[in-house]
């Protein structure tokens, strides 16, 4: 005898050996065939326990949306960005308050030639 024949061997009686220990301790399949799980039993089996869960899931819903959509729409501004825009320079007060500054001239045009001849207002 070889010895993969000797292995061979060895292996189908260790086989044997397992099949015969689990036909002892197991029941035959048929029987697990047989057998019916029992039914479950419903954690929210009465309709007004339904409707109840329902209404709390729907409650906590709109609170957590309420709650993020105002979070979203809520503007913080520091107040050290409120204090700048707020801020002018002191040099404001130097700009004369004509419409000098604002005029332009025409197209080819000084700004000294519209000044002499008196286009500005």
């Amino acid at each position: 005898m070889t010895d993969p024949e000797r292995e061979h061997l060895l292996m189908r009686a260790a086989f044997e050996q397992l099949k015969s220990e689990d036909a002892r301790e197991l029941p035959p399949f048929s029987d697990v065939l047989e057998r019916r799980a029992p039914p479950a039993r419903l954690t929210f089996g009465s309709p007004l326990l339904r409707i109840a869960a329902a209404g709390v899931v729907l409650a906590a819903s709109v609170a957590t949306y309420r709650a993020v959509v105002a979070r979203e729409g809520r503007l913080e501004v520091p107040s050290d960005v409120v204090s700048l825009g707020a801020w002018r320079p002191v040099t404001d007060g130097l700009l004369p308050q004509t419409t000098l500054i604002s005029a332009t001239p025409g197209l080819g045009a000084s700004m000294l030639d519209s000044l002499t001849t008196g286009a500005l207002p």
